[in-house]
Formats: structure tokens, C-alpha cells, sequence
């Protein structure tokens, strides 16, 4: 990593959260997360 350059990125995004939709879109993300996980090698793509 000593031999790579410091970058920094602002953090922006593309549209306001409504209040109480962060945890739902992040809530619903790790649901299909734990799902793809638990799919076993038979259901991966």
C-alpha cells in the first residue's frame, strides 16, 4: 500500500434518503446479501 497514492473522494450522493428509508434500502441490500450467501453453489450465477 506504500506505493499507491492518497486519494480522496467526496462522498455525494446522487439523491436524498428519506427519513427511515436508509435503514429500509440497507435492511432489504443485507436480506438478498444473507440470501445469495445461504443459495448454496447450485443457485450462483
Amino acid at each position: 500500500r506504500d506505493e499507491l497514492p492518497e486519494v480522496r473522494v467526496p462522498l455525494v450522493a446522487a439523491s436524498s434518503v428519506e427519513p427511515g428509508g436508509f435503514m429500509v434500502k440497507v435492511t432489504a441490500a443485507a436480506m438478498y446479501l444473507f440470501a445469495r450467501l445461504n443459495a448454496g453453489p447450485q443457485d450462483a450465477s
